[in-house]
């Protein structure tokens, strides 16, 4: 629950560690909370309510490219394998919510 509307939430994608950043500041007070290291890379995202609770929500659209993969002997024959998927993050969507979630 955020007491200014102001504050909100710090997100940043480490890899297998998820960082989650709260910020909430009172006056001259400010109480910050973080769980795991802070990427290079983040996102604020302004919870634009006060007083009441609210959730993160991340959402991440994914781009999957199809590969074929061959075995290259020394003579430069080919054998084809099969095909290899690899997937990467494009696009990070963060929303908040109010309760009830």
């Amino acid at each position: 629950m955020f007491t200014d509307p102001d504050d909100g939430f710090y997100w940043s994608d480490g890899g297998y560690n998820v960082s989650v950043s709260i910020s909430v500041g009172y006056g001259p007070i400010s109480v910050s909370v973080s769980r795991g290291g802070i990427g290079s890379i983040g996102y604020f995202k302004r919870a634009g309510i006060a007083n009441k609770a609210v959730k993160l929500y991340i959402y991440r659209d994914l781009t999957t490219t199809r590969y074929k993969r061959y075995k290259v002997y020394y003579s430069g024959a080919q054998q084809y394998i099969g095909y290899v998927y690899k997937t990467v993050p494009t696009k990070d969507y963060l929303t908040i919510r109010t309760a009830p979630f």
